[in-house]
């Protein structure tokens, strides 16, 4: 007697998938929306302008700005400050903290708990779609940045380093956007965690290092393929193996974002009182 085929999936379970895609889909159309992308944008190209406009003075005033852009530890300084301390963190801020807090004074979520899908799923759904559109931003940005870099220094591509800060740009987002995505469905009022937070990345090279280890920022800067220029004060932590800075990241954003959807799945709308 032949063996029957293996059963497909069921209607339903059809249905389900369609669902659950349909959700991340619309996340990623919302988070699309002008008024939204355009700060993200403008955060990721920060980096870019700045190297544009001393290549420009460099050129037009003499070859004092330019020498800086070609100082070793200059891009290493610009995408530790001004791409991660700045443009990542705060883009993520701004978009994980709006698609929970933003709907909430909205008065739209609401609407998601009216579609057939578990409410876990839809807590994924937006964390996952949040974390596309930061990881395409900011890497498009990280890659423009390095680009106009090697052309102003008249350099080859090294594929390393660029492959380095592509990863460590995509870690951050993913960290920073499950910190931020957790705030927004624990806190009523995220500012002030949020502030916090930023203050204790800001800080966090002043620490001793053992507290520099209850941080995201501090496992960027072991993934660096130059290293981060040491500061004048501050507490200099023992090297980390890239691939056990690499372990933390994916533990802490996949725990940090594992609370999240936990919180939001057990959010009670209440308009009046938004928590």
């Amino acid at each position: 007697m032949s063996a029957s085929p293996a059963a497909g999936p069921s209607p339903a379970e059809r249905s389900v998938t369609r669902g659950r895609r349909a959700w991340y889909v619309y996340q990623l159309r919302r988070g699309l929306r002008p008024w939204q992308a355009a700060p993200l944008l403008l955060l990721a190209l920060l980096p870019a302008l700045v190297i544009l406009v001393l290549a420009w003075a460099g050129r037009i005033h003499g070859r004092g700005a330019a020498a800086f852009v070609s100082s070793p530890g200059f891009y290493a300084r610009l995408f530790d400050g001004l791409l991660l301390h700045t443009a990542v963190f705060f883009g993520c801020a701004w978009l994980f903290l709006q698609m929970i807090r933003g709907e909430l004074t909205g008065r739209i979520l609401h609407f998601a708990w009216l579609t057939p899908i578990r409410r876990s799923w839809l807590g994924w759904g937006k964390y996952f779609a949040g974390a596309t559109l930061a990881l395409a931003i900011f890497n498009c940005g990280t890659l423009l940045s390095r680009l106009l870099l090697l052309r102003a220094r008249h350099a080859g591509l090294d594929g390393h380093a660029l492959a380095s800060y592509l990863g460590i740009t995509s870690l951050a987002c993913l960290g920073y956007g499950a910190a931020f995505f957790y705030m927004g469905a624990r806190f009523r009022q995220p500012l002030f965690p949020a502030l916090a937070f930023l203050g204790w990345e800001q800080i966090n090279f002043l620490l001793p290092p053992w507290l520099q280890r209850v941080s995201i920022i501090y496992y960027l800067h072991a993934l660096h393929p130059g290293g981060i220029p040491a500061h004048a004060w501050g507490f200099v932590p023992p090297p980390m193996r890239a691939v056990t800075a690499v372990f933390w990241l994916f533990g802490i954003s996949g725990g940090l974002a594992w609370l999240g959807v936990r919180r939001f799945a057990r959010l009670e709308v209440n308009y009046g009182n938004e928590d």
